[in-house]
């Protein structure tokens, strides 16, 4: 059931609300984040999302892109220990 819960990432107690953080993420930040194999808060998705529209001159593309590349980066780290659950339909 909690296909993005195993992970090496410390886990710690956030005072702000996270769905609230979650709700104030752009549209395009927010499909992604909910892909997600690891369990990214908001709050590092928005830093990392700003950073790459920025380096990108604005292009949602791109910052998909490097948000996608910065999560294989951690995966590659952790020694690919989170696999993604199997969607419905999909066999092992």
């Amino acid at each position: 059931m909690c296909g993005n819960c195993r992970t090496a990432l410390a886990r710690r107690r956030r005072r702000a609300d996270p769905m609230a953080e979650f709700d104030r993420l752009p549209p395009a930040a927010r499909r992604w984040l909910s892909q997600a194999v690891l369990p990214w808060s908001a709050r590092s998705v928005r830093r990392l999302w700003r950073k790459a529209l920025e380096e990108s001159q604005g292009d949602e593309r791109a910052a998909l892109a490097c948000l996608t590349r910065a999560e294989a980066a951690r995966l590659t780290r952790e020694g690919g220990a989170v696999r993604r659950p199997l969607q419905q339909g999909q066999n092992a």
